[in-house]
């Protein structure tokens, strides 16, 4: 009997989930939800690893900290490292990436802009800033912003 219930279930589900639009919760993708970070927004440097924002004129990294820009696959590679908060605050100003020595954590308003509303597991254009963690602690991204 309870064979019985289980197989019509299942069955009676296969074509539900089989039909499933890309737009299921657990999909990283909203095609219905408006686009706001389009890569044209952007001038990639393959070579350096650094995105422009035209909007906002500012240079970002494209990986994470502790990742690596790969310039063939065009690609990061690598774990992120994870910071608290002030360890995240001193760690811009000491670094220097892609002949940048100005580099810094944004603030909530500026981490805010590169942010994509259509996507989720990254909320991240993912063909700008590829590879972006998703797992916990490496997928928490601090602002300079104290809230």
């Amino acid at each position: 009997m309870k064979t019985l219930i289980l197989r019509r279930l299942v069955l009676g589900l296969l074509p539900v989930l089989l039909t499933w639009p890309a737009t299921a919760p657990w999909a990283d993708s909203n095609p219905n939800v408006p686009e706001i970070t389009p890569t044209s927004d952007f001038t990639l440097d393959d070579g350096n690893g650094t995105a422009y924002h035209q909007k906002t004129g500012l240079t970002w990294k494209r990986c994470a900290e502790g990742q690596s820009w790969d310039s063939i696959s065009k690609t990061c590679t690598g774990m992120a490292s994870t910071y608290i908060w002030g360890a995240a605050l001193q760690l811009g100003p000491a670094s220097t990436f892609a002949g940048f020595n100005d580099w810094r954590l944004p603030n909530q308003k500026e981490l805010t802009s590169i942010s994509e509303q259509r996507n989720w597991n990254p909320a991240i254009n993912a063909t700008v800033f590829p590879n972006t963690p998703t797992t916990f602690p490496e997928y928490i991204f601090w602002s300079a912003s104290p809230d």
